[in-house]
């Protein structure tokens, strides 16, 4: 007898279950504005019909140029509710890199904050994009608000099977160019299994966002797990200490991604002191080990650190350290993930060494 297919696991899916069964709930505070799970999909959706009418189709590119905003994320889910591939771009490359980047990838069309219009816009048509959209008025771009606000919203989603390319977010090395990682809905979605389990996410969570989202720390460390669990995110535009532990007071957040750099400046701020942070869980820390002199400083503060190690390749996560270890093995990059396998070869065995984990072995473990 035939085993049925599973439910969908591709993005599109991942928001509209939520939305369907939570619609009510506050998804993405933002400059003091939040908004629903349900008016969120409807935004997703709307933009979705608005990119299909436009010509993009399954598998091609929609990328994204800006600072940290709901629009981000609105357009991420909107490529992946017809099958699109979304292509989230660092605003700090100059026009130069961003046109290679818009080349490498194949860019259909480019989303673009107010900021930003002006680094993309002479590589446009070089680079071949065949359709500009900026978030507010700009010469030589179509105004994206005007275009929505006459735009149904999608009358049925794609749905992208688990080994689709959802995300193609560029990483750089030591040489050469950016390399376009190619992160599958299979990736994304045992990503956040294993977040579930590391991190014991919860729909109560309000997780704090303020790394760039252009980044696969702070896209996919708490903002879609979160996200999947029906939690709320307070989005930042862009990281400042201050502000951060303000919010983290006015929004009871429970947790937030950051790395070492972050949480030392925060803590140096003359506001730490007195800064309410009674409602954080537990602080996740990348990208390096968190100094003991930080984990004591924030100790004293009743707050624990849960510290990961990761790649964009791995989308991104692949160890874990739980908050009762980091005080007693600092420096220790953690434990292999749940649904992850890692291993490791010696430089004079084997060249170059390498760290194989969540991105391949997902597909094989969940079978």
């Amino acid at each position: 007898m035939a085993v049925p297919a599973g439910p969908p696991m591709d993005l599109g899916a991942l928001i509209g279950r939520r939305a369907a069964a939570t619609p009510r709930l506050p998804a993405i505070t933002f400059d003091g504005h939040t908004t629903s799970y349900g008016d969120l999909l409807d935004q997703i959706d709307t933009l979705a019909a608005e990119l299909a009418a436009g010509g993009v189709g399954r598998g091609d590119r929609v990328a994204y140029l800006g600072l940290n905003d709901p629009m981000f994320l609105i357009t991420l889910f909107a490529a992946a509710r017809i099958g699109a591939v979304f292509v989230p771009l660092n605003y700090r490359l100059t026009a130069a890199e961003l046109g290679y980047i818009l080349t490498d990838a194949g860019v259909h069309t480019l989303l673009a904050d107010a900021e930003h219009v002006a680094a993309a816009d002479p590589v446009l048509t070089e680079a071949g994009v065949r359709r500009a959209l900026a978030l507010s008025a700009a010469t030589g771009w179509e105004p994206l608000p005007e275009l929505v606000a006459n735009r149904g919203r999608l009358a049925a989603p794609v749905h992208a099977g688990p080994d689709e390319v959802a995300v193609i977010m560029y990483t750089s090395g030591t040489t050469g160019q950016p390399k376009g990682a190619m992160l599958t809905h299979g990736n994304l979605f045992w990503n956040n299994v294993n977040a579930l389990l590391s991190f014991d996410v919860s729909q109560d969570d309000v997780s704090l966002v303020a790394a760039p989202l252009f980044h696969i720390g702070g896209l996919n460390v708490t903002t879609l797990v979160t996200l999947q669990k029906g939690g709320q995110i307070v989005l930042m535009p862009a990281f400042d200490p201050g502000q951060a532990l303000k919010l983290i007071a006015e929004y009871r957040v429970t947790t937030m991604f950051g790395v070492p750099a972050m949480f030392l400046f925060m803590s140096q701020v003359p506001e730490f002191a007195a800064a309410d942070l009674s409602s954080v869980r537990f602080l996740i820390c990348g990208g390096a080990p968190v100094p003991e002199t930080l984990i004591s400083r924030y100790g004293q503060r009743g707050i624990a650190f849960v510290q990961g190690y990761g790649l964009t390749e791995t989308a991104p996560l692949a160890l874990v350290l739980r908050a009762d270890e980091v005080s007693v093995k600092a420096g220790a990059a953690g434990h292999a993930c749940c649904r992850c396998r890692t291993y490791a070869w010696s430089m004079r065995r084997t060249t170059p060494w390498r760290l194989a984990s969540a991105a391949r072995s997902a597909s094989a473990d969940r079978r």
